[in-house]
């Protein structure tokens, strides 16, 4: 499967071309981050900012993320509950320290305490 700005995927759609997880949003597999599947909600500015939660799974993947290379296919949630396919993007920075990080925060109804890393993504 060939993926397509603008068109819509299932999950499974997605885990079946890029594999990782059905659930996470940032799906990896075998230490690489495959995909990134956000909400406006969780990810206001997406797809050019992730917001990487505090959690184990989650922390590792954010760190996973920063580290490659390889760019990854970005998919936002839709209110029909499809993911729309926005394109490859690739790492520019990372933040980690709370000041870099809190301009991001602003308007997401997180705080740095629930947030692990803040990733600026740009589109390849």
């Amino acid at each position: 499967m060939v993926f397509f700005v603008g068109d819509a995927y299932s999950r499974k759609q997605i885990y079946e071309q890029c594999g990782g997880s059905l659930q996470t949003y940032l799906p990896c597999k075998d230490g690489v981050v495959v995909a990134a599947c956000l909400t406006v909600e969780m990810n206001p500015q997406a797809p050019c900012i992730i917001l990487c939660g505090n959690g184990p799974g989650v922390r590792q993947a954010g760190e996973w993320l920063v580290s490659q290379v390889r760019p990854i296919p970005v998919f936002i949630k839709n209110i029909n509950r499809q993911w729309i396919f926005q394109g490859y993007f690739e790492v520019v920075e990372s933040f980690v320290d709370s000041a870099d990080c809190a301009p991001y925060l602003q308007g997401a109804g997180r705080n740095q305490e629930s947030t692990s890393r803040v990733v600026r993504l740009r589109l390849v």
